[in-house]
């Protein structure tokens, strides 16, 4: 179940990079605002810019696995997966 979910998720990343925010809130910097994407499951996906780039986090229990794009030379891009614990699991 665990892992349908950060399938879904990963997916939902994906497909959500340029959609607007439901929502968005201020944090403690107020130069990084962040936004909530989605909610399901009990699970949100937020998103905040670092250096120009999408940042992407949960409030999930599991292990949530997002990718990012990393330079392989000329014309050529990989996609590089990462897998976060999040939260405690039960």
């Amino acid at each position: 179940m665990k892992n349908a979910i950060s399938l879904v998720l990963a997916s939902a990343l994906l497909a959500s990079c340029g959609e607007d925010p439901v929502s968005t809130h201020s944090t403690d910097n107020p130069n990084v605002p962040v936004g909530v994407l989605f909610e399901t499951d009990g699970c949100k996906v937020y998103r905040f810019t670092d250096a120009g780039r999408f940042v992407y986090f949960t409030n999930c229990t599991g292990t949530t696995t997002s990718f990012h794009s990393e330079s392989c030379g000329k014309a050529c891009t990989k996609s590089i997966p990462i897998s976060v614990p999040t939260g405690v699991s039960p």
